[in-house]
């Protein structure tokens, strides 16, 4: 995948079966930010009031989720985000699970449900959480841990 700009750097994290890919891209003095290929051209999605943000996953339907990151403390906490097209003007910030400041990962299925995992300070421990395509937060597969929940939706 290209990056944006000389010395960048690029990451994919997904691909859809339009060979639509998700990921982030960033460079010298340049946040990382959510980018979106196909086709090979890439947006860079800077959605407000974020100094960076990623995109971790997409759907067949292109819809993509990622997380909008704050500063990681309670008042300016970690969020989930659903882009869909067009990415650049369709940003949808979920928020986050209460009481919860970061999230770390999110994937996405066919019908919009995503799931990821959020780190609870302080003592760093790992929770994972659902976000179902009604709205609605709730945990997943807590029995299991965090690291099978973002496999498995």
């Amino acid at each position: 995948m290209p990056p944006f700009m000389p010395n960048g750097s690029a990451a994919a994290q997904a691909i859809n079966r339009d060979r639509v890919v998700a990921g982030y891209a960033g460079g010298p003095g340049v946040s990382l930010a959510a980018t979106v290929w196909s086709n090979l051209v890439p947006p860079r999605l800077t959605p407000p009031d974020t100094p960076h943000n990623w995109a971790w996953d997409t759907n067949d339907a292109g819809d993509i989720a990622g997380v909008l990151f704050g500063d990681g403390t309670a008042g300016n906490p970690n969020r989930v985000a659903r882009l869909s097209p067009p990415y650049e003007t369709s940003v949808a910030d979920l928020g986050r699970p209460a009481a919860q400041p970061n999230v770390e990962q999110v994937r996405i299925n066919n019908r919009g449900d995503a799931v990821g995992v959020l780190l609870n300070w302080p003592g760093n421990l790992r929770f994972s959480f659902r976000y179902n395509s009604s709205g609605v937060w709730g945990a997943a597969l807590a029995a299991r841990g965090c690291q099978r929940a973002t496999r498995h939706l």
